[in-house]
Parts: C-alpha cells; structure tokens; sequence
C-alpha cells in the first residue's frame, strides 16, 4: 500500500505594519547610503544598521517554524487527518482533491521547514477542506505527485492542481 505522510501546520504571517516597518529600514538605509550625499561618518554608520536590520528583518520570516496542528496520511484507500480529532475518510467518498503547490523547502517557498501548500478537498456530502501541509523535499514532492498519480488512475474524480505547474 503506497502512502504518503505530512504534517499540517499554519504558518506565520506578519501583518502589513510588521512588512512596513522593514521596508522602511531598508529604504531609509538605501537612501542613507547610496543617494544622499552625507558627509557625518555616524550619520552613515546609523544608515548601514538600518539596512542591514532591514534586510535581517526581512529575510529571517524563512527561519520561523511554522506551527504544527496535526498530521495527514493519505494512501490509496483513505485520506486521515489527525488534529485535535481523528477523521478517517475513504477515498470512494471523496470527490475532488486539489493540490496549490508553491514548492518545498527553500528560500522561495516563504519557509526552509517546507513550502506553504495546500491540500483541498470535498466530501461526497459537500463538506469542503482545507489544510497548509508541508513538503519538506524532493522526495517528498515526488511521493505525493506518484500517489496522486495513481489515485487518479483508479478512481473517477477530479485531482487539480492550483498555481504552480512545476509539479
């Protein structure tokens, strides 16, 4: 039995201020250091700092962990979900899945813990999912792209795939 295993997590994202704050070090340092002609030596000191902390700033939302809620088991019979509860669903009552793959663990993926993704499903009832999983690597990409691979073989409901197409 193919299985494919991952955990859902939510990631954090910075409010609009927090961004603004760092695009202002960043700029403010710019200016400070590249297009004003200054000639106070502490005046360019504070411009360096402030651009350097800009850019630390604005680069380290890569290094935080995103927070783990659960985890996801998916094979060829059954999609399991395990958070706070455990939800067991059979594939036969499945009717869509689709994956938004923005790729997996790296500096363009908004995280190195893995890439911010997501996994959509819908019930044969109507109740409509949707989880943030994590694709730590290659391996893990290509495990899943198999697996949904040969679901969609099997079985007659739509698998999709949302934004990237380097999946």
């Amino acid at each position: 039995m193919n299985r494919f295993e991952t955990n859902i997590v939510k990631t954090w994202n910075p409010s609009w201020w927090i961004r603004a704050i760092g695009v202002v070090f960043i700029i403010s340092g710019a200016l400070m250091l590249y297009i004003l002609d200054i000639e106070n030596k502490s005046l360019k000191i504070l411009g360096g700092v402030l651009y350097f902390v800009g850019m630390v700033f604005g680069l380290s939302f890569s290094f935080i962990k995103p927070k783990k809620l659960g985890e996801l088991s998916l094979s060829s019979e059954e999609l399991k979900i395990e958070t706070d509860s455990v939800r067991v669903f059979p594939l036969d009552r499945i009717r869509e899945i689709a994956l938004d793959y923005n790729g997996y663990g790296s500096w363009w993926s908004h995280s190195l813990h893995g890439g911010k993704n997501r996994l959509y499903f819908e019930t044969d009832t109507g109740e409509k999912f949707d989880y943030e999983i994590t694709l730590q690597n290659r391996q893990k990409k290509e495990e899943l792209k198999s697996l949904l691979g040969t679901m969609k073989d099997q079985l007659n409901y739509q698998i999709e795939q949302k934004s990237n197409y380097s999946f």
